[in-house]
């Protein structure tokens, strides 16, 4: 298919997919601007490696993860409020928490950094200066690969303005802790611990990858290998296209295979199109099927799902139609 599809970009283009960003509304307008001007008065925190031992010796891991999603929330935040506005107030607090987020020493959580078989596994803190071969990708380290992605993309001019370092810096972390092991690496989430995390990190690395690579040569590699992953992961579904991880974990597993069929489809000029494969239709009406009152938001639950589970309607609506 690499060979022979009528591909709609050229090798030495670099690929975007999103091409444009807008609101559904103004109100939602309102509420992320609201938001952002919020991150401005936000104080980051600090990280120390006691922070991060915590799980290891006493199983507490929100006491590291709170902070660490709240900096990714909070940026995320404020690359909003840049796009709602197009005010230039938010660049400064945007630059220091990118370079905060670039500055740990590693995006796995305490929680996942068991997540590699090497003689390490297991220590309280992240091996991730021994080289490429100690390098994890796991769930919010692809996360924030990519949403370091979409603030590139959509704010380097402005982040240029204030020092070219920045983006430098997000292309050559991006390429260490993501493009480079998932082009060269073997982990567990790949091959024989196939659940949510599979699809999940693909769709990220997706992302990640369609900003980029710039060659044609690998990002077809990179699609390859994640086709391979994502049928892994199709592979472990009966029939029915049930998540026997129930209705709560659906969202990180089919709506992250529909994100990579989206991404897939994107970026191919629509040559890899599966939006009518029968099997994927069934996973993607999972969810509606396991629905006992969409006004309570009440679903049937078990596994990891609770009963009432808060969902983007407009997730449906964007299958529905593709």
């Amino acid at each position: 298919i690499f060979n022979n599809a009528p591909f709609r970009v050229k090798d030495t283009e670099k690929l975007e997919i999103f091409k444009s960003f807008a609101f559904a509304n103004e109100s939602e307008r309102q509420i992320a601007i609201e938001l952002a001007d919020n991150a401005l008065d936000y104080e980051i925190p600090f990280l120390p490696a006691t922070l991060y031992m915590e799980y290891a010796r006493n199983g507490n891991r929100t006491h590291y993860e709170n902070p660490y999603h709240e900096r990714r929330s909070k940026l995320r935040a404020l690359l909003l409020g840049c796009l709602a506005t197009g005010d230039a107030k938010y660049t400064d607090k945007m630059v220091d928490l990118v370079w905060a987020i670039l500055e740990e020493t590693s995006w796995v959580i305490p929680a996942h950094n068991v997540a590699h078989p090497y003689e390490l596994a297991g220590e309280p803190l992240p091996d991730a200066f021994g080289g490429d071969d100690v390098v994890q990708i796991v769930l919010f380290a692809a996360e924030t690969a990519a949403l370091l992605a979409f603030v590139y993309h959509f704010e380097k001019a402005r982040l240029d303005a204030v020092t070219p370092v920045i983006c430098k810096r997000i292309e050559y972390e991006i390429d260490r802790r993501i493009l480079r092991p998932y082009r060269t690496r073997e982990m567990r989430w790949m091959t024989n611990f196939i659940n949510n995390w599979t699809p999940w990190i693909v769709s990220n690395v997706l992302s990640v990858s369609a900003i980029f690579v710039k060659e044609w040569h690998e990002l077809s590699f990179i699609i390859s290998v994640s086709m391979g992953y994502l049928d892994r992961f199709a592979e472990t579904y009966g029939e029915d296209g049930g998540c026997d991880e129930g209705p709560n974990y659906w969202t990180a597993a089919v709506a992250a295979l529909f994100d990579a069929v989206c991404i897939l489809h994107d970026i191919t000029g629509g040559t890899l199109n599966k939006f009518q494969d029968p099997m994927l239709i069934r996973m993607c009406e999972y969810l509606p099927n396991v629905c006992v009152s969409p006004e309570e938001r009440l679903y049937a639950n078990f596994a990891d799902g609770p009963r009432h589970v808060n969902l983007d309607r407009r997730l449906f609506t964007r299958m529905g139609k593709l």
